[in-house]
């Protein structure tokens, strides 16, 4: 696996990482369109993990691949089978190297 995009980003340069929950749309029949954004320059695959009011809980991985093509922010369309949408929060696990992680939690302070 090439892992250059790791050296470059945390070893040859000064970069950090700071992913985030940049918006929650709500859809009228229920769901949602949850923005993931890319707020810096080092590149990291991410783990979103979504749940809903009715009880479904569900991980989205973004591929480090998708960063690499220049993107800055990544949609997540939540079905409307899963219901509203009740927390969001990127890295779980807490493994990636996120300097902000007061913005990796939607809604805030949950």
């Amino acid at each position: 696996e090439d892992l250059d995009w790791f050296w470059t980003s945390f070893y040859y340069n000064t970069w950090t990482l700071d992913h985030a929950v940049g918006s929650v749309q709500p859809k009228p029949t229920g769901g949602a369109i949850v923005t993931i954004e890319d707020r810096s320059l080092a590149v990291f695959p991410a783990t979103v993990r979504i749940r809903t009011r009715n009880g479904m809980d569900f991980v989205h991985e973004i591929p480090v691949s998708h960063w690499l093509a220049g993107n800055t922010s990544y949609e997540i369309d939540v079905a409307s089978t899963a219901g509203a949408v009740s927390r969001i929060e990127i890295d779980p696990a807490g493994s990636a190297p996120d300097v902000d992680r007061s913005n990796n939690i939607w809604p805030q302070g949950r």
